[in-house]
């Protein structure tokens, strides 16, 4: 405010019947005083006449709300303040001036930046000499941040409640101590849980009347806590009545501003219950343990003190008396093995991770055996690992077992590679060859036999197969017996039929892909004869079978031995007669495929042939058409030079001379259609033999497709063909221009055939990436897609299509060599239709680069 706005407001104030005279001395000192006060402020002050009309404001007022002076005259100011506080402040204007009282009140002032702050308003009346308010002068002092520090310290205050209330209301015992263990608070679970009421503890040390019995010393968890701020493990307690209880305890130090332990905030929570769960649960497991000859084991690494329990001594060969050690461990292990084993335990050290390995102890007695064992590590509050405990198991048979499935499987593998190769593997045929009068016996249904009953150590095994034409039971093959044995075999085997050799029910089950176990008193007649001069215990006979047909049977026997057949042994039996089925199908396809192929190789010399026959009658054709066509081509000229000399004509010379030439003429057009006959059979023969010759230039493809259009049109003046092409550059490419012109008078005259006169036949030629493609479009019947897939055959016609215009002669070849052509240059046709939308011929060529 300038000087004189203060000078006014400080007589508005004292009233003009002062005495001038005593104030003139220090008005001037006042003033400026005053001014400066006013001025440096950061409070907003402004005065109204009684009526709340501006009459005069502070820098400060116009620096926070950005009001010019003429901006906040009158109630201008009123802008700027919210509108919910502005009625109040305008009431109180006319409410206190009645009632002659200071107005204090808080309001929300829109400061220059859009956002309002809250203030504490003062608003002062000002006198005149009769004591009557003329004017109000306004302070205005900005108190946003403490209301804002005010509702967070009350929205404290709201979740502090909440939160007591929940700790309230907590199942679990929550309480606040010292470090030193007396207690500040004590919540209503820790009463439930207890039984002691929190007045009855408070300052009590909890350590003290709870019995505290901690997993390590007092001293040691407190420095615990103080070193990371937390603690959390399990703690025994004492009821009041004197019941031992099992918790869950958390611990959380708090800590002053000086960064001095304050406070232990501590969660308990019963697991009693659940504890003594763990312990019956971990008997029964122990039961279940000693049940199983599982061994168990304790690694204590601080300690390094290895425990042992006796079962797991036992499966190292070791009495219970043994006193383990790390050492004596790795001295039981199989030299081989030492090294492996104890890298895996340093690396289950080094990194923290679970261990798990296999190997093998050697006993006292020299015996091996595999072992398998598993560890878990256990680490403590500081991430040490303190111990690892674990299991050991004798897996000595399942390592036996897997020997067992693994030479199964290479088993397996060898006798799929007979049947597809036809032959052993060099091992086996070297183990076989070394065997007398063994050049004709061992083919591949042998070599199967041999090797399966190798691996099941059988005594001897068979194969009889079912004659697919006679029905009868034929010998395949026999492994097990001496040469001498095995001629016996062949000989004495009777070639009874399928229902003589087997009883009626075995023949059922064996049909239904059954594998029989037969008794001697159960076996059928064929094999009673077959052997008979070895006896035989048990009999184990799989059914082979070629899908659903039965096709023969493989026995397989011990001799005298006691053998029990498992179900692995049944299941790698009834696998050796289903590839025993494939060997003897293959043999049968071999044959029918050599058959085929001979029959392939006779149609293949009639295809020569024939093509020798088309071509030579292609020639022979030829050469009197040529003349007929060229003496047709000389008649016509001296017909037209005739009819050109009106005068010396008679109208019925004029006559006869238009009938001859309309005669010839259809004459040179059949001729022309028997010579593109010819030539059509010509190039099939070519490329058939492979002999068609191309001629490669560089030629623009637009222009060669124009040429055949402009040539059609001539031909077919009334039809219409529309030439489109996509792109503006030139289509280079380097083909035979003559047979890529073919291919395209092939395409269109088509699709002017096989279309109505009226209707409009298309060709595009666009760009597709690095190749065009030329497609020709028609309205025709259109094409099904069995017909689709024989378009390009040789000699292939489509049945049932009627020709809308022109000739209808054809042998079925234009599309076949289309597509030879178009081949040969490397590109593709194809050909896109459905019955009743007509089809549309493409074919593409790669542009030149």
């Amino acid at each position: 405010m300038g000087s004189e706005n203060t000078e006014n407001m400080y007589h508005s104030q004292y009233g003009n019947d002062t005495d001038q005279s005593a104030v003139s001395s220090g008005w001037s000192y006042d003033a400026a005083r005053l001014q400066a006060i006013i001025g440096a402020t950061q409070d907003l002050i402004w005065r109204t006449d009684r009526y709340g009309n501006m009459r005069e404001e502070s820098h400060g007022w116009q620096r926070f709300t950005g009001q010019s002076t003429s901006e906040s005259r009158e109630l201008g100011w009123l802008k700027t303040i919210h509108a919910e506080d502005r009625a109040y402040l305008l009431n109180s204007v006319s409410q206190k001036a009645i009632t002659d009282e200071r107005v204090e009140a808080k309001c929300q002032i829109l400061r220059h930046d859009g956002r309002y702050r809250i203030f504490q308003i003062c608003q002062m009346p000002i006198f005149d000499a009769q004591k009557v308010i003329q004017e109000w002068v306004y302070v205005g002092h900005d108190i946003t941040e403490q209301q804002q520090a005010l509702h967070q310290i009350e929205q404290q205050a709201d979740v502090i409640k909440l939160q007591s209330r929940l700790i309230e209301l907590a199942h679990d015992a929550i309480l606040v101590r010292k470090p030193s263990g007396n207690v500040i608070s004590w919540n209503r679970g820790a009463e439930q849980l207890y039984g002691w009421r929190a007045e009855e503890v408070r300052d009590l040390c909890t350590h003290h009347f709870l019995h505290t019995q901690f997993p390590v010393s007092l001293t040691a968890q407190e420095q615990l806590l103080e070193q990371h701020g937390y603690w959390e493990g399990e703690l025994i307690h004492h009821r009041r009545d004197g019941i031992q209880v099992i918790v869950e305890s958390r611990q959380v130090l708090m800590r002053d501003a000086s960064g001095n332990p304050d406070a232990v905030l501590e969660v308990n929570r019963d697991i009693t219950e659940r504890k003594q769960a763990e312990y019956v649960s971990k008997e029964r497991i122990n039961m279940a343990i000693d049940a199983a000859e599982i061994g168990t084991w304790d690694w204590d690494l601080l300690s390094n003190e290895l425990l042992w329990s006796n079962q797991c001594k036992a499966l190292f060969g070791f009495v219970p008396q043994t006193h383990m050690s790390y050492a004596l461990f790795l001295d039981a292990l199989h030299p081989d093995d030492r090294m492996h084993v104890d890298t895996l335990m340093q690396r289950c050290l080094r990194l923290k991770e679970e261990y798990h390995a296999e190997y093998r102890v050697v006993w006292p007695d020299g015996s091996i055996h595999w072992i398998t064992m598993q560890g878990k590590v256990f680490i403590d509050v500081e991430g040490r690992i303190t111990r690892i405990s674990g299991v050991a198991m004798d897996i000595t048979s399942r390592r036996a077992w897997e020997q067992r499935i693994q030479e199964t499987l290479q088993a397996l593998l060898t006798m799929a590679q007979i049947v597809v190769e036809g032959k052993s593997a060099d091992a086996l045929t070297r183990s076989l060859t070394a065997m007398p009068d063994v050049s004709d016996r061992y083919n591949v249904e042998h070599q199967l036999a041999e090797l399966t009953r190798s691996v099941l150590g059988g005594r001897r095994l068979g194969i009889t197969a079912v004659d697919a034409e006679t029905g009868r039971l034929q010998p395949i093959a026999v492994a097990g017996l001496s040469p001498k044995q095995e001629r016996v075999w062949w000989e004495d085997t009777p070639r009874y039929s399928l229902q003589e050799g087997w009883k009626l029910e075995q023949v059922v089950l064996l049909q239904a892909d059954q594998v029989l176990l037969l008794e001697p008193s159960n076996f059928p007649p064929y094999l009673v004869a077959s052997l008979r001069h070895w006896p035989v215990q048990q009999l184990l006979c799989a059914p082979m079978r070629i899908g659903e047909q039965f096709i023969g049977t493989l026995t397989l026997d011990y001799g005298t031995e006691e053998h029990h057949f498992t179900d692995q042994e049944i299941a790698l039996v009834a696998a050796a007669a289903r590839l025993m089925a494939l060997a003897i199908e293959r043999r049968r396809l071999i044959l029918e495929h050599a058959q085929a192929q001979a029959s392939i190789l006779a149609l293949q010399e009639t295809n020569d042939r024939m093509g020798e026959f088309i071509s030579i009658a292609g020639h022979e054709l030829r050469t009197p058409l040529t003349t007929i066509n060229a003496s047709v081509q000389l008649a016509q000229k001296q017909i037209a030079r005739l009819l050109m000399q009106d005068r010396m004509q008679t109208e019925q010379i004029e006559k006869m001379l238009y009938t001859l030439s309309t005669l010839l003429a259809r004459a040179e057009h059949q001729i022309g259609l028997q010579n593109r006959l010819i030539s059509d059979l010509l190039d099939s023969s070519r490329m058939h033999a492979e002999q068609l010759t191309l001629e490669i230039q560089r030629c623009d493809l637009f222009r060669l497709v124009q040429d055949v259009v402009e040539e059609q049109q001539t031909r077919t003046p009334l039809r219409t063909i529309q030439l489109q092409c996509t792109t503006p550059d030139l289509l280079w490419v380097n083909v035979d221009a003559d047979r890529i012109q073919q291919v395209v008078s092939n395409y269109l005259s088509n699709a002017l055939k096989y279309s109505n006169a009226e209707q409009v036949v298309g060709i595009l030629i666009e760009r597709v990436g690095a190749a065009v493609r030329v497609s020709v479009q028609d309205h025709g019947p259109g094409l099904t897609l069995s017909q689709q897939e024989h378009l390009w055959e040789r000699f292939y016609r489509v049945p049932d299509i009627e020709i809308q215009t022109g000739s209808g002669v054809g042998l079925g070849l234009g599309l076949y060599i289309c597509r030879t052509i178009i081949e040969m240059h490397g590109g593709q046709v194809c050909v896109s239709s459905m019955p009743g939308a007509g089809s549309a011929f493409w074919f593409t060529l790669l542009l030149a680069e």
